[in-house]
């Protein structure tokens, strides 16, 4: 199982087995739990469950743990300027 939280990020991850949906469960229970008794609130619209693949950060992280840059976020820094030639290029 991994858990990482960025700023108002979180994730956790767990194998895709009964154990690890046991144990991921009883994770985002204790995380929610601390998260009341501190006083933060979660936007439901913006909360996504049990899901196999997500984006986060700009990042792909695929089932098993695969970590990849997304295509929309790769083909940005594909067409970016090479050799600036003035300083509105900056």
């Amino acid at each position: 199982m991994i858990g990482v939280s960025y700023m108002d990020n979180f994730l956790i991850g767990s194998p895709n087995t009964k154990q690890g949906q046991r144990d991921h469960s009883l994770c985002t229970h204790g995380l929610l739990a601390r998260m009341a008794l501190k006083k933060y609130y979660l936007r439901p619209a913006k909360c996504i469950w049990m899901q196999l693949t997500m984006d986060l950060l700009g990042m792909k992280i695929e089932e098993g743990g695969t970590m990849c840059i997304d295509s929309a976020k790769l083909n940005g820094i594909h067409k970016w300027l090479r050799v600036l030639k003035d300083k509105k290029d900056v």
